[in-house]
């Protein structure tokens, strides 16, 4: 049996009229906790974070735990069965808290500015390899100039996921602990039931990375994709942390630089950066993350054309088949010509692509 006196239990996602009791009460539920219910599992745990539900007189009804993993980025869901001393009475474990109201979150915004194109967070900066690719991550949305922020720790809370989600971020990541039914922030829990809540396509253009274990499955994945995500990125089983980060930088760097569409980038990255393969999935839009840009000094490798109207492609470094895009006969035929004279004489161009198309070229 482990030692779990040094797990950190803090309660969260406590509804304002009952904060008080809760903080008063977090030295008995963690000694509960660690005492009867994390022996009664026997897994390592880096910490625990728990919703009180109480009665209308206040007294305690049950414990909600989010057991997050020292090895992966598991939350595993339990509830906790008590007297009203918080005893543990029973431990139901692999609990599905879909059901549960959402927490308030008044006072919890963290933020006053959501108007950048791109998030990286993790509500658990305690963790080296999750602060560094945070980090990581930000430098690479810089270098390509997108006006990019971190979350870290307190900042990583519902309420600010919610509203930089919502304010037409072009890419958002998490790296944090989860399970089919959400993840979990510094404050309290990111659950489909929010996702499904909302109308119309609220999280577009965004793509959402979850660096997070299961949450590639019901109903957090149908959840974000039907709340209007561009593109979802998750763990489909448990994700290694140390292993997986690795993963999702790799992606990010592939799919902001080089012409590669998103479901190759992460396909190439699981198989050069992960101990195993089919960990991760991805939905909705896998083509070029880009929807619109100008790509410079690019080298074309090679070039195609049929006898058909307006039906010609080219390969450009780094990049699969792309078409000219058709649109008028001529337009077609210039910039096919401008790309064969680089690749006959070995120039560079700068190509202008628009939904995976090629749109406009230049000769250099």
């Amino acid at each position: 049996m482990g030692n779990y006196k040094d797990v950190t239990v803090k309660v969260f996602g406590s509804p304002k009229e009952f904060k008080s009791y809760d903080l008063q009460d977090e030295q008995q539920i963690a000694y509960s906790i660690r005492d009867h219910v994390l022996p009664s599992i026997g897994i390592e745990y880096h910490s625990v974070n728990v919703k009180v539900k109480r009665k209308t007189d206040r007294s305690p009804d049950y414990l909600i735990a989010y057991l997050l993993r020292k090895d992966t980025y598991t939350a595993d869901v339990v509830k906790i069965e008590i007297d009203e001393k918080f005893q543990v009475q029973n431990v139901i474990q692999k609990y599905d808290d879909t059901g549960e109201e959402d927490e308030d979150e008044e006072g919890y915004y963290e933020e006053r500015e959501y108007a950048v194109d791109f998030i990286a967070a993790t509500p658990v900066p305690e963790i080296a390899s999750a602060k560094s690719a945070v980090e990581n991550l930000h430098k690479i949305a810089t270098s390509v100039n997108l006006k990019s922020k971190t979350l870290l720790g307190p900042a990583a809370s519902v309420a600010n996921y919610k509203s930089y989600l919502k304010s037409g971020v072009k890419g958002f990541v998490n790296i944090g602990h989860g399970y089919t039914g959400g993840i979990v922030l510094s404050n309290g829990t990111l659950a489909a039931s929010w996702f499904n809540s909302l109308t119309g396509e609220a999280l577009k253009p965004a793509v959402v990375y979850f660096n997070s274990c299961q949450v590639f499955n019901p109903p957090l994945q149908p959840a974000v994709m039907n709340a209007g995500a561009r593109t979802f990125v998750g763990g489909i089983v448990n994700l290694g942390i140390g292993t997986s980060e690795k993963v999702c930088m790799c992606f990010w760097d592939r799919s902001l630089k080089l012409l590669k569409g998103m479901g190759d980038n992460l396909r190439q990255c699981e198989k050069d950066k992960y101990p195993s393969q089919g960990a991760h999935g991805i939905s909705g839009d896998t083509g070029l993350f880009w929807e619109s840009k100008w790509h410079y000094n690019k080298t074309v490798i090679r070039t195609h054309a049929k006898h058909n109207s307006q039906m010609a492609w080219a390969i450009i470094n780094g990049s699969r088949w792309l078409r000219i895009r058709p649109n008028a006969a001529d337009g077609v035929t210039n910039v096919l010509m401008i790309l064969c004279e680089a690749l006959a004489n070995n120039h560079r161009v700068d190509v202008y692509i628009r939904n995976g198309q090629i749109e406009q070229a230049t000769l250099r």
